[in-house]
């Protein structure tokens, strides 16, 4: 399979409360008047919680360049950190997003230096995705037992100056024979499998 000198190795669910309701006041046996009152309280409050909403400002992606560096595993299935990644966050590797009008691409930096790593991505809104790498393989030289590598990068704007995603690895088995092949392969884990690691940036 191909190696990669990237490496040097191998939505939202918004929770709002919902305003007390006049059939509350009535319920509990408040008169009239206290129940004018708490309904006036009530329209305050989601008056209040409407315009917070309405206040809330959209990201608009800064063209630039953002520097971004590897933060920790939040996930590992497939035992990366246990391998060929153990030392991934201590080494001298940072990513460079470059935002330009409509073209946004991704530069590998390691020692300081840019690497012949540069990959295209694409954005929707404030979410981009870099895909790095699929590769794939016969195992046991079988067509029924295709295993699948897959590396990418998939992030999002915080602000209009500030980034944070994961770098994701993925294997997967494509074929009748993966039981069978990936028994022979005796992988040190369960594939399919997912790693991600985090990471955080922002524009320089």
């Amino acid at each position: 399979m191909k190696t990669l000198s990237l490496l040097s190795l191998a939505f939202f669910v918004a929770c709002g409360a919902k305003p007390g309701t006049d059939e509350d006041a009535t319920d509990s046996g408040i008169t009239n008047d206290s129940g004018d009152t708490e309904d006036t309280e009530d329209t305050e409050d989601t008056e209040d919680t409407e315009d917070t909403e309405d206040t809330e400002v959209d990201i608009v992606p800064e063209e630039g360049v953002y520097i971004a560096t590897l933060i920790e595993f939040t996930q590992d299935e497939c035992m990366a950190e246990q391998g060929e990644w153990d030392k991934i966050l201590e080494d001298d590797l940072t990513f460079q997003f470059t935002l330009a009008g409509p073209d946004f691409y991704l530069d590998v930096l390691e020692d300081g230096g840019t690497t012949d790593d540069t990959f295209t991505c694409s954005t929707v809104g404030e979410i981009f995705f870099c895909p790095i790498l699929q590769d794939t393989d016969e195992l046991n030289d079988s067509p029924d037992a295709v295993l699948i590598l897959k590396m990418e990068i998939v992030g999002e704007w915080t602000s209009d100056t500030a980034i944070g995603g994961s770098l994701n690895l993925d294997y997967a088995c494509r074929g009748t024979d993966c039981e069978s092949a990936l028994e022979d392969l005796e992988a040190p884990m369960d594939i399919p499998c997912a790693t991600k690691v985090s990471f955080e940036g922002s524009k320089t």
